[in-house]
């Protein structure tokens, strides 16, 4: 038996295609649990239940908007089946997404969670390709991570050696994730969201995976849809979050594993932050700031010096307040360009 839980909150235009993945599923033994987070009696509830003739589906409303982690929360807490996973209202898994899971976790006992790749669609259900525009290669996890089985002490070197998620995060999406009750318990089921610049969803998975053995499907079985044309890669304003992001992850590691060393990626990620949130204040004409992040930058990862956002950098700080406004000048030339090039539909050539 398999909980499903389903997260909704303002989308019933999509809601009934989630809810249909979930009907088409080859594996048959699961309970669907619908939590929209608000009062409920509108759209989205009328959407659930005509569905209301299968036992299996049951719709529930919070009463009040008590925030995604909470209602996440709520959801992983609602059953008691051996095996849980979680899929947003507006994203669709392929037939065989759950029988995957689940032969792949009764095989392999001793794993917390099983993850995979994942496709992007668009608000019309159309693949689109994710076009990367920060000089890293496109890259799929269930293309890079071989599939398998990942001990504690092997699963964030591996992740950060594929640079899953360039600087944001290994990619662990929660649409491609089946976790095991007794795994999800011993870390206190709960997503916690009390630190702004962590993903509240990949944190839980991550602490799970430094304790427990994690496996890997190399599938790409679960659609995440897109609801706006792009995203932008690099938002404005956000390097300190990688910053703390990335001395979560390395003080995490260090009290977990205490034994394993850091991967040499985690260095080079930290230090790319730096220089981001150099840029950052830069382009805020807090020269002090910017410069003390440059410096911090090339102490996490000398190597760095090479990027050429380091140049870039310094150049500005010595130009002063004409080299703030060329910095933003530039930056939000990049913004800019990058809402329209982030994402390309699948049909058409990638450059």
């Amino acid at each position: 038996m398999v909980d499903v839980g389903m997260p909704a909150y303002r989308r019933p235009e999509f809601i009934s295609g989630a809810i249909e993945s979930v009907l088409a599923q080859t594996h048959t033994a699961w309970r669907l649990v619908v939590s929209e987070n608000g009062p409920g009696g509108g759209d989205v509830e009328a959407a659930v239940r005509a569905y209301g003739g299968d036992p299996r589906i049951r719709y529930e409303a919070t009463g009040r908007n008590l925030g995604p982690a909470a209602n996440w929360t709520r959801l992983i807490r609602a059953g008691n089946a051996p095996y849980v996973t979680v899929l947003q209202d507006d994203d669709a898994w392929d037939q065989g997404f759950l029988a995957a899971r689940v032969a792949f976790l009764e095989r392999h006992r001793s794993c917390a969670f099983v993850f995979s790749g994942e496709r992007m669609m668009d608000g019309n259900g159309r693949e689109i390709a994710v076009e990367r525009t920060r000089g890293l290669p496109e890259l799929d996890v269930s293309e890079v991570l071989p599939e398998g089985v990942y001990q504690p002490e092997e699963f964030f070197p591996a992740m950060y050696r594929h640079r899953l998620g360039g600087i944001h995060t290994p990619s662990i999406s929660s649409g491609g994730v089946m976790s095991r009750r007794s795994a999800l318990e011993s870390e206190g089921a709960r997503f916690d969201d009390s630190q702004p610049f962590l993903y509240w969803d990949v944190e839980l998975y991550m602490r799970m995976a430094l304790r427990f053995p994690t496996g890997f499907l190399a599938l790409r079985d679960v659609a995440q849809r897109v609801h706006h044309p792009s995203i932008t890669a690099e938002s404005a304003y956000d390097g300190e979050r990688w910053i703390r992001y990335h001395d979560y992850y390395g003080e995490l590691i260090k009290r977990r594993l205490p034994g394993v060393r850091l991967p040499r990626q985690h260095k080079e990620l930290r230090g790319q932050a730096y220089i981001w949130a150099a840029l950052d204040r830069i382009e805020q004409s807090d020269r002090r700031a910017g410069a003390r992040y440059l410096r911090n930058a090339v102490r996490a990862h000398p190597r760095g010096l090479a990027n050429p956002r380091v140049a870039a950098a310094a150049v500005a700080l010595v130009m002063g307040d004409p080299g703030a406004r060329m910095m933003r000048r530039a930056r939000d030339r990049l913004r800019r360009r990058n809402e329209v090039l982030v994402y390309a539909r699948a049909d058409t050539r990638r450059t």
